[in-house]
C-alpha cells in the first residue's frame, strides 16, 4: 500500500514540475522576440509625438503634489448642485426625490442647560406632543 502512495506522491511532484518547466520555456520561446520586432514607421512617429505631448506631464504632477488642488482652479474643490449623478436611483423600489438643499423648516428651540429652569413658553402646550413626540403626563 505505501508503495502506491509514494508512487503517486512522485507522479504528482513530478507532473507539476515538468508542468512548471514546460510553461516557462513555452512562454519564453514565444514572448522572447516581441520587443526585437521591428516597428512600422509610422507607429514609431506617433508614439514619438505622443511622448513630445505628455513630457510636461511629470513638472505638472509635481507642482500639484507641491502645492494641492487649491492652486490649480480647473481642479480646485467646489459646491455643486448637480443631481444628475442621482438619477439612476429612480427605478430603485424605494426612492424619494432629492433636493440639493432642502428646505429643513424651522430651527429647534434652543435647550437650557441642565439644572436651570425651562421658561413657560418652551414647555409644549396641554395635549401636544413635546420635540421627541412625548406627550405631557406619558
Amino acid at each position: 500500500m505505501l508503495i502506491y502512495l509514494g508512487a503517486t506522491v512522485v507522479t504528482v511532484v513530478g507532473l507539476f514540475t515538468l508542468y512548471f518547466f514546460y510553461s516557462s520555456m513555452v512562454d519564453h520561446r514565444w514572448r522572447s522576440g516581441w520587443n526585437e520586432a521591428p516597428v512600422h514607421p509610422a507607429l514609431a512617429e506617433v508614439r514619438a509625438l505622443e511622448a513630445q505631448q505628455l513630457a510636461g506631464v511629470e513638472a505638472v504632477a509635481k507642482e500639484f503634489a507641491n502645492k494641492g488642488r487649491s492652486a490649480f482652479p480647473m481642479v480646485a474643490p467646489k459646491p455643486s448642485n448637480d443631481l444628475s449623478a442621482l438619477s439612476g436611483w429612480i427605478r430603485s423600489p424605494s426612492f424619494r426625490p432629492v433636493t440639493a438643499f432642502p428646505d429643513m423648516g424651522p430651527a429647534a428651540p434652543e435647550r437650557a442647560a441642565p439644572g436651570q429652569a425651562t421658561s413657560a413658553s418652551s414647555a409644549p402646550a396641554a395635549g401636544q406632543a413635546d420635540v421627541h413626540g412625548r406627550h405631557p403626563g406619558h
